[in-house]
């Protein structure tokens, strides 16, 4: 067995945990609306979703709002939901970095970076968003790629944004 996946052996039950201690002690903040929402979402019918979430959060991406829909409506508690999808956040990120050879005093840093736990906590849309990329990122078959890159802007049209700049990146260096 590869040692990465020894450690997630051990990372995944921590990643959880600490996932669910900073969502569950976040209830102020964004959370006092997406809470509001998950919690009406619960009997919110399919085809109102979106205009349920336009009332909640002022927010009309359907990806990451017919997830949300998804765990509230099946009857996963919020903080339990969201903790799990941190978790494959987290380990996306783990991943990644790994495949880039990140060394263990980086990867502290990266875990313990302002914006990956504003990821983890408020920021429930660009959660789903950042998820979809490092997905992308990380799949070798094109399709899915395309898949994965395209959920992502579904999720949060703010990737729209991160897309042009690394084509703009790009655009750069051919010039």
């Amino acid at each position: 067995m590869k040692k990465k996946y020894l450690i997630l052996t051990v990372l995944i039950p921590l990643f959880y945990w600490c996932s669910f201690v900073l969502i569950s002690n976040y209830t102020g903040g964004d959370q006092f609306a997406y809470r509001a929402l998950y919690d009406s979402l619960a009997t919110t019918d399919f085809w109102d979703v979106i205009e349920i979430s336009k009332i909640y959060i002022s927010a009309e991406e359907p990806l990451s709002l017919y997830i949300l829909w998804a765990g509230s409506y099946f009857g996963f508690d919020k903080d339990i939901f969201i903790s799990s999808v941190n978790t494959g956040l987290l380990v996306c990120v783990f991943l990644l970095a790994k495949r880039y050879r990140v060394n263990a005093a980086m990867l502290l840093l990266v875990f313990s970076n302002y914006y990956l736990i504003v990821l983890l906590t408020g920021a429930e849309r660009l959660k789903f968003s950042m998820l979809f990329v490092l997905i992308s990122a990380l799949v070798s078959k094109r399709s899915i790629k395309i898949v994965a890159a395209t959920a992502s802007v579904f999720s949060h049209l703010q990737t729209l944004i991160l897309f042009g700049s690394l084509a703009m990146g790009e655009f750069y260096f051919q010039i």
